[in-house]
């Protein structure tokens, strides 16, 4: 039996979460943070009900970052999936609030978006809980460096994926 087939035998949900992960530029350099549980990090969280990429990115780029931004876009027109059951079924890991979406998705579908930095508005950063620390701006190269490293722990093909759009932006 293959995979698809096995998903729908245990009632596993054929549906992704959208989400946007942010690269924010100024002067060629991106705008990160330190994520608690993975490290140098770009902003970016999931694409609510009723929202589209756009308005999910101004809000992330806000909540997570304290960022304004402008000229929004996709920066690839390919989106990775990152399939919960698959990782789990290798023996990988995911989040605990992921572990908690299981019951209603399959993973994530990743939308890369770039855009334009405009200025710093912290009135609402932080309010989910998941802000970035020690917000700054890095070079592709310093982004790239970090990222393979944290490939080598985390989701690899997904690491390369990511890498692949910042040598595009």
């Amino acid at each position: 039996m293959d995979y698809l087939a096995l998903l729908k035998e245990a009632k596993i949900p054929n549906k992704w979460r959208p989400r946007v992960e942010l690269y924010i530029l100024k002067e060629g350099k991106i705008l990160v943070g330190i994520h608690p549980e993975i490290g140098l990090h770009v902003p970016g969280g999931g694409v609510e009900q009723g929202q589209n990429l756009i308005t999910a990115s101004k809000q992330e780029a806000l909540e997570e970052a304290g960022a304004v931004i402008t000229n929004i876009k996709l920066a690839t027109k390919e989106n990775y999936y990152e399939d919960w059951y698959k990782i789990t079924g290798e023996g990988g890991e995911v989040t605990k609030k992921d572990r908690m979406r299981m019951k209603y998705f399959r993973g994530i579908k990743h939308h890369y978006m770039k855009a334009d930095f405009v200025k710093f508005d912290k009135s609402i950063l932080g309010s989910e809980g998941d802000a970035l620390k020690r917000i700054k701006f890095v070079s592709k190269q310093e982004l790239i460096r970090a990222y393979e490293k944290q490939g080598k722990v985390f989701d690899p093909p997904q690491y390369a994926f990511r890498i692949k759009v910042i040598k595009s932006l």
